[in-house]
């Protein structure tokens, strides 16, 4: 099996999901009293983060694996 180009993966290098960080995420959350915020919402705020910095959006389209331009700038829009 071709080890996966991923963030979280099994020591092999396969996708392991994201189960992992999500109880502590979960836990984390919790102690600060945060409300309605799921471990995904952190990929909209790095695109938003990383577009304000200057990163060019044809490059964030494809860190979030967007095959089109138009998709990030439609969930750009709604942050």
């Amino acid at each position: 099996m071709r080890p996966a180009n991923m963030v979280f993966t099994k020591p092999d290098g396969t996708f392991s999901g994201t189960d992992i960080i999500n109880y502590p995420f979960k836990i984390i959350h919790n102690e600060l009293g945060i409300e309605k915020c799921r471990f995904y919402d952190l990929r909209g705020t790095y695109a938003t983060k990383v577009l304000n910095n200057g990163t060019k959006i044809n490059d964030v389209a494809n860190l979030l694996g967007h095959r089109n331009v138009e998709t990030t700038e439609n969930n750009e829009s709604k942050e």
